[in-house]
This record gives C-alpha cells, sequence and structure tokens, in this order.
C-alpha cells in the first residue's frame, strides 16, 4: 500500500544521485561497506537462537524481565486455557477481558493476528508454549535467528582493484586505451550521447499517492458576502433590496 521501506534509503539517496555516475556509486559503496560493518559485529555477543531485539520482546511478553523495581505481571499466566485437540488447536480466554482467541499450534496462528504479523509468538501463543514447557525461541520465523543474520553481512564489499598491486607510480594505461591514442582519426570511436537538460530544477521530493493528499487537505470555507448597506448576508450593496428601518 506504501513506499515507506524504500523512502529510509530514497532519502539518503538525496545527496548521492546529485554527483557524477561514477562518484555516485563510490558513494553507495562506501555506505554500503559501512553498514555492513556496524552490522557484521552487533550481535557477535548475543547469546540464544534469536536476535537480540525479537528475543527481548519474547521476553517482555514472557515477563520473565522486570521493567521496573517490582517485577511486572506475568502476561502469558494470566489466560486460561482450554485444549481442542492436542498439539493442534487451543482455546484462550483472558481473565481480565473475558475475551477468547483460537491458537492453532500446528500452524502456529493465532486470531489475534499478532503472532502471523509480528513472526514471533503472541501473549496467547506463549501460554500455550509455557503450558507444553516448550522454548518459545523455537517459534519465531527463520529470518529472526542468529545464523540468517549472520549470514546476510558475511559476504564482503571490496574497493574496485583491491586484489591488483597497482599503485599510483606503477600505473599502466590498458591496451584498450593505447589502441585508443593510437588511432584518434579512427570513426570508430564510441562518443557520448547528446543529451539536454530539462528547463526546470530536477525533482527532489517523492511524488505523493492521492491518499496522501486528501488526508492532508482541509475543507475550504466559502466566503460570505456581508453587505453594506443593510448588514444581511449573501449580497452585495449594489443588488440589496432590503428596506431600511430607523
Amino acid at each position: 500500500m506504501t513506499s515507506n521501506i524504500a523512502e529510509s534509503l530514497n532519502s539518503w539517496l538525496l545527496e548521492a544521485r546529485e554527483k557524477p555516475v561514477l562518484p555516485m556509486f563510490e558513494q553507495l559503496r562506501k555506505q554500503l561497506m559501512k553498514w555492513y560493518m556496524e552490522r557484521r559485529v552487533k550481535e557477535n555477543e548475543t547469546t540464544g537462537l534469536l536476535v537480540k531485539d525479537v528475543a527481548s520482546k519474547i521476553m517482555v511478553r514472557f515477563s520473565l524481565i522486570r521493567l521496573t523495581k517490582v517485577s511486572c505481571n506475568t502476561r502469558a499466566r494470566r489466560y486460561r486455557i482450554l485444549e481442542s485437540e492436542p498439539l493442534v488447536e487451543y482455546e484462550i480466554e483472558s481473565k481480565h477481558t473475558g475475551r477468547g482467541y483460537i491458537v492453532r499450534f500446528d500452524q502456529q496462528t493465532c486470531t489475534c493476528r499478532k503472532w502471523q504479523l509480528k513472526g514471533y509468538p503472541c501473549a496467547h501463543g506463549l501460554a500455550v508454549i509455557l503450558t507444553m514447557k516448550e522454548d518459545p525461541q523455537l517459534f519465531a520465523k527463520s529470518f529472526f535467528r542468529l545464523d540468517a543474520y549472520h549470514a546476510t553481512y558475511e559476504n564482503h564489499i571490496y574497493a574496485p582493484n583491491s586484489h591488483e598491486n597497482v599503485g599510483p607510480s606503477e600505473y599502466r594505461p590498458r591496451q584498450a586505451e593505447v589502441a585508443a591514442e593510437d588511432s584518434e582519426d579512427s570513426d570508430n570511436g564510441l562518443l557520448p550521447p547528446t543529451t539536454r537538460r530539462g528547463p526546470r530544477a530536477p525533482k527532489k521530493r517523492r511524488i505523493r499517492t492521492q491518499i496522501e493528499i486528501d488526508q492532508d487537505a482541509e475543507p475550504i470555507s466559502k466566503r460570505l458576502f456581508r453587505c453594506g448597506r443593510c448588514g444581511g448576508v449573501g449580497h452585495s450593496r449594489r443588488t440589496c433590496n432590503e428596506v431600511i428601518r430607523n
């Protein structure tokens, strides 16, 4: 429905895209190298199966950590569990709200839809996992696991010609460049295309959707004309036919 995910990267590209092609690629490459370096060491000290952010959210839902000086209420223990089918379907009832939820343990889904949306168990699913004495980290999506995270950033980005031992004083022109200099009169050389810049400055702001335009649009109130002769509304002095009484 929206392009919000791409906007964070697109906002950073505003500076790079003003540069020529090669400096633009160099800035993108260096920024990607910086991101990979930071994320490669981010989870080195994390223990367990999942990344730190998701594991902490599961622990908050499981209420196994202290958020204040007094331990918080156990969220996963405030539900009553009714077993419809062992290891398949469970009915969860909240003692506080009185609402009921259906947890499909075999499909890892819940009628609150948070398990499907977030990718890790909701409080109702954790109540079932707590009853079965299972590890809740085993029921999160595979892309939240540490091995998947490390595999994402295990590849390296190298600088151009990083494997060639060529310094400024050892520069040797390529054969194509030498051949081009020797045949300056040749008609086979490839020339850059003829381009013409438009009359206006290039756009930097993204094109807004109609939904965003409608949300920000304010209702325009019509101006009410007041007559200077009688003081009435809806007509002017020139068209006033009202009787003036003193």
